[in-house]
C-alpha cells in the first residue's frame, strides 16, 4: 500500500510544469476605483517616511554647506 503512494508522489514530481497566460479579466469600473483608492491610502505611510528622510537629508546638507561657507 505504501508503494502505491510512493508511485503517486513520484508521478507528481515528474509531471511537467504548466504555464498559464492570462489574456483578459473583467473588472467593473467601481471595483477598479475602490482598488486604486485602497492602494493610494496604503502608500501614504511610505510617502510620509520618505518625506521625513528627505527633510532630514536636506537639513543635514544645508547645515554642512552653511558650516563650510561660514567657517
Amino acid at each position: 500500500m505504501d508503494n502505491n503512494n510512493d508511485n503517486k508522489t513520484d508521478k507528481n514530481r515528474n509531471e511537467a510544469v504548466q504555464h498559464v497566460v492570462v489574456t483578459d479579466i473583467t473588472l467593473p469600473f467601481g471595483s477598479l476605483v475602490a482598488l486604486m483608492v485602497k492602494m493610494a491610502v496604503a502608500a501614504l505611510p511610505a510617502m510620509m517616511i520618505l518625506a521625513a528622510a528627505t527633510a532630514m537629508l536636506v537639513g543635514l546638507l544645508y547645515h554642512l554647506l552653511v558650516q563650510m561657507l561660514i567657517g
